[in-house]
């Protein structure tokens, strides 16, 4: 069995260094058609086929994959989209049907619960219909994903919130991050448990947030810009906009997408890592910085919430950045500068969290237990696991103790415990907390 698989990996390697030769592909683009023709051949994985005719096999899919790209539009996905689209759509539109419209006084917490639901279990369908049948999920595993959505629907409208109370926001807040991750099982299809697949879905999701903000954005230019041309002929649109343009705009944006997500990330060529090597030495600059200036000052600003959420999503910024940068290396490649930055920029949100953490650890003692205080200190917890688990490993590759593989592998499966926190947050806090 090794020979088989030593086979299929040298095979792989020697195609795509010739069209790395014959088209000149750079090492992202290599890599991304390497990942590609890997997670391939993770699919077609059949007893009554030899390893080489499933080379060919997927080699013959990759390439029809990217010559799509370039020649026609598969309708299948575009109708969906189109479809899907409409639904997200009209199920934003349910509330206001039963009298609880988003104007409505103590209706923008009812809308805010539930909008994982108004667009996620479509989406997760939309991944299930378009997955080739060789990479389709279990009958089991569509079941288990529907009784979870099902299951978190009917608790996120029937637990007894108390109006302002901080468990009903950590909910709103955690409950799309878990949702989203089950809906990349779907993407995933049979590759959800490897740690190819799982790198893939963590790719498409950095690309998906890029475009779609680029997508919100001309949307927002769009709907402006159609107001002032209509207000200027006395015609006053808001209403119209309010209730029927902004919700079905914003489903349209989330469906268009996840479409030309899933059209690029089939090309060899993403912009993810491009765009996380280009920030990686400005975060590091800004951070460092940061330190210094809160090391001359003595003067921690971890007391406040604000800026202990904002310090949070920074972290999770830099994981990212570094994340990415390792989706575009290549496994067998030499320690460079990349690789420094990365520990570097690494090393340093690890001292400016460890900080964050006595605050808060401080804060838990004078004050007494919170569902804030104690998310902020979960989450601050998990990212530091999660970077001091990446900064020891690319400490080891850089010994040669270790190879990137590692890292890969380390990330991936460290998305587990990420789920498995944003389920509790969501779901066991409200109980625990009495729902204040």
């Amino acid at each position: 069995m090794e020979n088989v698989i030593y086979d299929q990996e040298t095979a792989v390697l020697d195609y795509v260094a010739k069209q790395r030769a014959t088209h000149r592909l750079n090492d992202a683009a290599s890599l991304a058609l390497e990942r590609a023709l890997f997670l391939e051949i993770e699919h077609l994985q059949l007893p009554e086929l030899t390893s080489e005719e499933i080379f060919m096999i997927a080699v013959r899919r990759v390439e029809m994959q990217n010559r799509d790209m370039v020649k026609a539009v598969n309708w299948k996905p575009v109708l969906l989209v189109l479809t899907f689209a409409f639904l997200a759509g009209t199920f934003m539109q349910i509330p206001s049907w039963l009298g609880s419209g988003i104007d409505q006084p103590g209706s923008g917490s009812l809308y805010l619960r539930n909008l994982s639901f108004f667009i996620l279990p479509l989406a997760a369908l939309y991944f299930g219909l378009i997955q080739s049948k060789s990479a389709r999920s279990s009958r089991t595993t569509y079941i288990t994903i529907a009784a979870t959505f099902v299951t978190t629907f009917l608790a996120i409208n029937l637990f007894p919130w108390i109006a302002n109370g901080q468990t009903e926001m950590l909910s709103a807040i955690h409950l799309p991050i878990l949702l989203w991750l089950v809906v990349g099982i779907l993407y995933l299809g049979k590759s959800w448990r490897s740690s190819e697949g799982r790198m893939a879905f963590i790719r498409f999701t950095g690309e998906a947030l890029m475009l779609g903000v680029l997508v919100v954005l001309g949307l927002m230019v769009l709907l402006l810009f159609t107001l002032m041309i209509f207000s200027a002929i006395s015609i006053d649109l808001e209403n119209i906009f309010s209730s029927y343009l902004v919700p079905y705009g914003i489903s349209a944006a989330f469906f268009v997408t996840l479409y030309w997500t899933g059209r690029r990330s089939s090309s060899v060529e993403t912009i993810a890592p491009v765009l996380a090597k280009v920030f990686s030495p400005l975060f590091l600059l800004s951070l460092v910085g940061f330190l210094l200036a809160m090391a001359v000052q003595g003067k921690s600003p971890f007391v406040e919430r604000e800026f202990l959420i904002g310090f949070d999503v920074m972290l999770v910024i830099v994981l990212g950045l570094v994340t990415y940068t390792l989706s575009s290396r290549r496994i067998d490649a030499p320690f460079g500068y990349q690789d420094s930055i990365n520990f570097v920029l690494i090393a340093v949100a690890l001292i400016i969290d460890g900080v964050a953490l006595v605050e808060i650890v401080k804060r838990l003692t004078e004050y007494g237990a919170s569902a804030n205080k104690v998310a902020a200190l979960g989450e601050n917890l998990i990212l530091l696991v999660d970077l001091g688990g990446y900064a020891y490993l690319t400490l080891r590759a850089w010994q040669k103790k270790t190879d990137f593989m590692a890292l890969v592998k380390w990330q991936t499966r460290y998305m587990t415990i990420v789920a498995l926190w944003t389920a509790v947050v969501a779901l066991i806090f409200p109980i625990f907390f009495s729902f204040n």
